[in-house]
């Protein structure tokens, strides 16, 4: 006796079978199309900050995520002579604040580091390491606005410093062509 369920979904090769969805899911999805739904008079790759977006939100939980196990040692530390409720009350209090502080700070910097580059990828109309570099330079600077001139400078050359930093490791290819070839 043949199974009632052996002809469903393998009309047209398809690989999914189901007894409730009889039908051949290729027709959902024709060959050469796209997965996702794309406005009209929209290209089919995403755009500065539409990729931004990752970046701000994978930041945010990095920095909870670090801020929170930080905040665990400290509480850990602190609390030595407290015991039972008490302590872990306290422990859960510190690493609370410290992941929502961190996520927070690191959140911010994600939030103007992206809109710093998308600015400028768009005004000059060119996507390189430029761009990347004086947005570090600009977020570290805004970041220490509120505290002077001095903290504006100080701030500014860690972000340039860490974003040169970043260009490098991710950059090497680039980076060995520059200086086995210098242009300039």
């Amino acid at each position: 006796m043949q199974d009632r369920f052996d002809s469903i979904g393998k009309t047209n090769g398809a690989v999914f079978s189901s007894p409730y969805l009889n039908f051949d899911p290729s027709i959902l999805n024709p060959a050469g199309s796209s997965q996702f739904i794309i406005p009209e008079g929209q290209s089919e790759q995403r755009g500065k900050m539409e990729m931004a977006f990752f970046t701000i939100g994978a930041s945010v939980c990095a920095g909870g995520f670090i801020g929170g196990l930080t905040g665990v040692f400290t509480g850990l530390q602190e609390t030595k002579n407290l015991s039972g409720n008490v302590r872990y009350s306290q422990i859960i209090n510190y690493s609370i604040k410290r992941g929502s502080l961190l996520s927070q700070t690191v959140g911010s910097l994600a939030v103007m580091f992206s809109l710093y580059d998308t600015v400028l990828s768009y005004s000059r109309d060119v996507d390189d390491e430029l761009n990347v570099a004086a947005s570090g330079l600009l977020t570290g600077a805004t970041y220490g606005a509120p505290h002077g001139l001095k903290r504006i400078a100080k701030n500014g050359l860690l972000g340039l410093g860490c974003t040169l930093a970043y260009l490098a490791y991710t950059r090497k290819d680039k980076l060995n062509a520059l200086l086995k070839n210098p242009s300039f």
